[in-house]
């Protein structure tokens, strides 16, 4: 028997979910074959008669109930699950539809301070719920005294890969230029440019050697027209760019603009807030282009909450430790029309007290197009029986459902922005 994962009638949902998680399994085709695996998920009821004593069955099919809505903290960080999932310690209450949920509150995120800095991010945390499978199928495989191998999430299993992207909203070629002379130890960038400011100029700017140029919109409205996504791409190519990755506006995602771009330019990936912040990326079926999320903070995010520079950098400082500790990238996102670069620097500090591998989204995107498809000889991480690996349950705890002042903001958001875009 091999020390493996066999799954039985998945659906594509289900399969999205488990390759984003770097799960290395092998389909099931008949119950004849059970008895070839250690380790078994059901996702379609079956006989169970047919497995042996050793083996470990997990039982998807128990029906989740959506009607109950509570949050809850996982050691250092806040899980927002909007459905119940009863016991959170098992892998059979985890829903597994990255593609749905997809509706949008501002939430806040834990600072040690009154104010807390928030951004619009959808409800259900997709992001804890990955780093929680991934969690309990550490603790499944260490109860048993086995190692758990998954698909690397970087190219050199060694590092942590670390994109940085960059939105130009409003910004002009000075602001930026100002930008990279005031800020050290930069890594590769995903430029997404709001192009309509770079119209009238005879170049963008002057961006690092291996740097990306991505779209972020022609004007900056919150569902841009396909005009809008058209000249924003006819300025980046009169400029010698190719992009080939989109953000929408205020991070609102709109699938039709997705689909056209993928259709029409052979566009590869798009990171937006509202469809996943803060999970690891996945593929979407819908539209046929990889979503790569970000954590959802920026060094903007705390203007006007009365946070000093240390508290701020120790917020980054969690992120990076979470992150190093599941083995999953570094994804952050700035603007460039601020001028705190010492702060910036001090969170590239940290950044840089791990052992990282700076990629661009576009360099990214085509490394999970190939662990998507790989069979085998892919680069894996193990998490070892003795290993200190995240997968502490205990501290699992309810919090807070919602904060007024957080709803208040995000119907002020809202209505700016429709002024904004009218």
């Amino acid at each position: 028997m091999r020390v493996s994962i066999g799954i039985w009638h998945p659906n594509p949902a289900q399969i999205c979910f488990l390759d984003s998680c770097g799960v290395i399994y092998e389909k099931i085709e008949r119950e004849s074959d059970f008895c070839d695996f250690s380790h078994i998920f059901l996702f379609a009821k079956t006989s169970k008669n047919l497995f042996n004593e050793n083996q470990t069955v997990i039982d998807f099919t128990q029906k989740v109930n959506k009607k109950f809505v509570s949050s809850f903290m996982l050691f250092d960080e806040q899980i927002d699950i909007f459905s119940f999932v009863g016991d959170l310690s098992s892998l059979t209450s985890i829903p597994m539809d990255l593609e749905k949920k997809t509706f949008v509150l501002r939430k806040g995120f834990h600072i040690s301070q009154k104010k807390l800095p928030a951004e619009e991010i959808p409800l259900m945390d997709k992001g804890g719920l990955q780093r929680l499978f991934i969690s309990a199928l550490i603790k499944l495989f260490h109860s048993q005294n086995l190692a758990l191998s998954l698909k690397s999430f970087s190219p050199v299993p060694e590092k942590t890969v670390f994109l940085f992207r960059v939105d130009t909203d409003f910004c002009d070629k000075k602001t930026i230029e100002n930008y990279y002379e005031n800020i050290k130890n930069l890594p590769e960038i995903s430029w997404f440019v709001h192009c309509n400011v770079f119209e009238k100029t005879n170049d963008l700017f002057s961006a690092g050697k291996n740097d990306e140029f991505a779209l972020h919109c022609f004007l900056h409205k919150v569902k841009p027209t396909k005009e809008n996504l058209e000249k924003g791409i006819k300025i980046l190519k009169e400029k010698g760019k190719e992009p080939l990755g989109f953000s929408a506006p205020y991070g609102v995602r709109n699938a039709d603009a997705d689909v056209f771009l993928k259709q029409n330019y052979n566009f590869e990936y798009s990171s937006d807030f509202s469809f996943a912040a803060d999970a690891l990326p996945f593929f979407v079926e819908e539209t046929g282009l990889w979503q790569i999320p970000v954590f959802p903070l920026c060094v903007g995010s705390f203007n006007g909450v009365s946070s000093n520079e240390n508290k701020i950098v120790e917020v980054f400082e969690r992120y990076f430790a979470r992150q190093f500790r599941y083995k999953i990238p570094f994804v952050l996102y700035d603007h460039p029309n601020h001028k705190k670069f010492d702060l910036l620097n001090k969170i590239f500090e940290k950044a840089g007290e791990y052992p990282i591998l700076p990629m661009t989204f576009l360099e990214y995107c085509r490394f999970l197009e190939k662990r998507k498809n790989a069979k085998s000889d892919f680069p894996l991480i193990t998490f070892e029986p003795n290993e200190n690996a995240p997968q502490k349950f205990a501290a699992i705890k309810k919090i807070s459902r919602f904060s007024p002042r957080l709803i208040k903001n995000t119907i002020i958001n809202r209505t700016r922005r429709r002024k904004h875009d009218s």
